[in-house]
């Protein structure tokens, strides 16, 4: 059984990883892009909030009780740090030069790297959070 905010976080993943191959099916070039991107911009920065509030601080606590757990916060502390500067980057670039060549790569990145999060945070850290809640 999954806690009501693991549930919401995944499907908000779900959201996210839409949005993006919206997208993809639309064009970067594209009028929908703007839009989309907008949207996945306000979902990321709502999703990391929810996590930062309700997710990171429960696991923190419980992390002085084991080596695994905090090094596991630690790696994806850093990792999300990189991943915050890259879409940061990637939405100012968008914003100010959406005609940019660099741009199809960096989606291209910019997917990849969030797809790569989302299943580390539900392969890994969210079982570890309903473990530590009793489920």
């Amino acid at each position: 059984m999954k806690t009501t905010l693991v549930a919401e976080l995944q499907a908000e993943h779900g959201k996210i990883l839409s949005s993006l191959q919206s997208v993809r099916n639309a064009g970067l070039a594209s009028e929908q892009a703007g839009e989309l991107l907008h949207k996945v911009q306000v979902d990321l920065i709502a999703h990391l909030k929810k996590e930062d509030d309700l997710l990171y601080p429960f696991l923190r606590a419980h992390a002085s009780d084991s080596e695994t757990l905090s090094g596991l916060l630690s790696v994806l502390s850093e990792e999300m740090s990189e991943i915050s500067e890259f879409v940061s980057e990637f939405f100012e670039l968008f914003t100010t030069s959406p005609q940019s060549k660099k741009l199809p790569g960096l989606f291209l990145q910019l997917g990849n790297r969030l797809f790569k999060r989302i299943r580390l945070e539900e392969g890994t850290l969210y079982p570890e959070f309903e473990r530590l809640k009793g489920l």
